[in-house]
């Protein structure tokens, strides 16, 4: 009898903060199960009317605690905490402000109002994410804003809507996390805090994926995110697999050599 074993990718992730590796690092989800749902019970009684009788009868009901599918969410992927504390301002007309406890911190606008079609009535915020992730093979993950983490900040559950995508870390090595923001009536400001989860970063394959967090210098971070994106221009970042298919079909022979 032969036994194959199951192949493993491996997904590393650099920062030069060692703060941030320590007091914020990107970790299985399962790490980050809330503790509300860890104090539900997994059962609570439930009462049901017998029109027929008259009479009311108290049965068992699960509750999202036994939701396979929701524990099966916290076993797949990683997620990214926040790793300062943040203070957002937020106007009706779309205008935001923030100020962290951290420097350098950047929430930025990765599209213009109105670039997002029926999206106009929220404010595209872009968390910039100090970490920086290779992977060799390909394979492809989603990059989500994450469910089910809190259900007290009525700002995360009712104003924050997710912006995912799917991305792959060989060809592109960002973390950088788009959400939307509700416009408010009024301008308010809220407070995100160290260590609340705003990234899932979820595998979309069948094969083991072991994380691997790295501590690399300021040049050697610099050398590996210059040239991470692709081609700079003001309306696409072309992926640098296309540019060298480019260089091929231009008769430039073998483009690792330059």
């Amino acid at each position: 009898m032969f036994f194959f074993k199951k192949s493993k990718i491996t997904l590393d992730v650099f920062t030069y903060d060692q703060t941030i590796l320590e007091t914020s690092p990107i970790l299985p989800a399962i790490r980050f199960y809330p503790q509300w749902m860890k104090d539900l019970p997994g059962e609570v009684p439930l009462e049901i009317f017998n029109p027929s009788s008259k009479e009311v009868h108290t049965v068992p009901k699960l509750t999202i605690k036994a939701c396979s599918a929701v524990q099966d969410y916290f076993k797949t992927g990683f997620v990214i905490p926040l790793w300062t504390d943040v203070s957002i301002i937020v106007n009706p007309d779309g205008r935001y402000s923030y100020s962290s406890a951290d420097s350098p911190f950047s929430i930025d606008r990765n599209w213009p109002m109105g670039g997002v079609g029926g999206f106009g009535e929220y404010a595209n915020m872009r968390f910039t994410v100090p970490w920086h992730a290779e992977e060799k093979s390909g394979v492809k993950f989603l990059l989500r804003y994450p469910a089910w983490s809190s259900n007290t900040n009525k700002i995360l559950i009712n104003k924050f809507v997710d912006a995912c995508g799917i991305i792959d870390f060989k060809d592109q090595h960002s973390l950088h996390l788009n959400t939307f923001f509700e416009l408010p009536y009024e301008k308010i400001e809220f407070i995100l805090k160290l260590g609340t989860p705003i990234g899932h970063i979820i595998p979309l394959t069948e094969k083991e994926v072991e994380l691997k967090l790295h501590l690399i210098d300021e040049n050697e971070w610099v050398k590996r995110t210059v040239n991470s994106t692709g081609a700079k221009t003001y309306t696409s970042r072309l992926p640098k697999k296309l540019l060298l298919k480019e260089k091929i079909k231009e008769g430039k022979g073998c483009p690792f050599k330059y």
